[in-house]
């Protein structure tokens, strides 16, 4: 699992503005590992407008993803024998999978 924390919340009260940081978490698996036909994604938690691009080893972006759901499929099987990077854009997280089919 993979965690981050960095979330910030303004208050204003008429004259005075306070600043405070609340911690948020992002936990994170994805599975299998080596992956055939399909991984799995599973989230504690979702982010507003969560996307994953998944990346070859050469870093050209193989896939954009939607995360709607906080587990979800994404079919791999088009793809060809390696290893990619999957990038959760708003919570800037990076997971390596291998695909082997």
């Amino acid at each position: 699992m993979c965690t981050q924390v960095d979330t910030v919340v303004l208050d204003t009260n008429c004259q005075n503005l306070t600043l405070t940081i609340e911690e948020f978490e992002f936990n994170y698996n994805v599975y299998p590992i080596p992956a055939n036909n399909e991984i799995n994604i599973v989230t504690d938690n979702l982010l507003n407008n969560e996307s994953i691009i998944m990346l070859n080893a050469v870093g050209q972006k193989v896939k954009e993803i939607s995360i709607i759901d906080k587990e979800q499929k994404v079919d791999v099987s088009n793809l060809t024998e390696g290893i990619y990077f999957i990038r959760f854009v708003e919570a800037n997280k990076t997971s390596k999978i291998i695909v082997r089919h």
